[in-house]
C-alpha cells in the first residue's frame, strides 16, 4: 500500500523529545485500529535503517562479484 501523502505531516517533536530529522506523522485516523490514530516515526531512525539497508547490499554484491555471480 501506497500510503496517501495527504495523511503524512512532519513534525520537529513528539512528546518532547527532538529529532535531528524530525517525526514523520502518518494519520491513520479513520482505519479500523483500535485506539490508534496517529503513528509517529523518528526519521534519524529512518535514516539509520536506509543506511544499514545500504550496506547490506553492498555487501551481498560485494559476496555475488567474489562468486562470480
Amino acid at each position: 500500500m501506497i500510503f496517501p501523502k495527504d495523511k503524512m505531516e512532519l513534525t520537529e517533536s513528539f512528546n518532547g523529545r527532538e529529532a535531528q530529522n524530525g517525526w514523520l506523522v502518518l494519520n491513520i485516523s479513520k482505519t479500523d485500529i483500535e485506539g490508534v490514530n496517529k503513528i509517529y516515526i523518528n526519521l534519524d531512525d529512518l535514516e539509520q535503517l536506509r543506511l544499514e539497508s545500504a550496506s547490506r547490499k553492498s555487501a551481498l554484491q560485494r559476496a555475488k562479484e567474489l562468486l562470480g555471480g
